[in-house]
């Protein structure tokens, strides 16, 4: 609602996920684990973070937890391990990589790849949605049925969208030819550019 702003603290020792207004009141602390917690997400209520709460001396990825805006006991949200889940705005579907190949390596393919999974919140059921033999991930809701990503699929790191409607993914929204890119922020900041091509 633009009134709060969820951000992550080691101010405890470790990494913690804490909630502010935007007036600068006392941050209101969310988690408390002794493992650190990193925030991915914020829709519909509900907080997406990572963390290695479990399986960490099992697997490489960490397990994508959830918790309410209003705080109380943090608790899996899917499963499957992976990580930069994001919730959908309407707070049914959750999109995550899967894969462990790390994203400095732009020109990868190969068995460790990461790609963009689904997981329907009321269904349980997940739906691999990318395949590309290099690197997928990041992905950002732009609304219910469309995600913006970045893929090397044009040979640099640029943002593309995928409609799950049709599963498919459409021309890229950047054109990075020197340098890739590898943060990618709120859709919003797309929108008119990928309303103009």
């Amino acid at each position: 609602d633009g009134k709060s702003i969820a951000f992550v603290s080691d101010r405890y020792g470790n990494d913690d996920i804490f909630i502010t207004s935007i007036e600068g009141n006392s941050p209101m602390r969310v988690t408390y684990r002794s493992t650190g917690d990193q925030l991915t997400s914020w829709d519909a209520g509900f907080l997406l973070f990572e963390s290695n709460r479990d399986f960490r001396a099992l697997e490489w990825d960490r397990e994508i937890q959830m918790v309410s805006e209003k705080g109380g006991t943090p608790y899996r949200a899917m499963d499957a391990l992976g990580k930069y889940a994001v919730m959908s705005p309407d707070g049914s579907k959750v999109a995550f990589v899967k894969g462990s190949c790390r994203i400095e390596r732009e020109a990868y393919t190969g068995s460790a790849n990461l790609d963009l999974w689904l997981f329907d919140l009321k269904s349980g059921q997940y739906t691999q949605l990318t395949d590309y033999e290099g690197n997928d991930f990041l992905p950002k809701w732009k609304d219910n049925n469309t995600i913006y990503f970045i893929s090397a699929r044009s040979g640099k790191y640029n943002v593309h969208t995928l409609g799950l409607d049709q599963r498919s993914v459409e021309n890229a929204v950047t054109n990075e030819k020197s340098f890739g890119m590898i943060r990618l922020f709120p859709s919003n900041a797309f929108e008119n550019k990928a309303n103009s091509r």
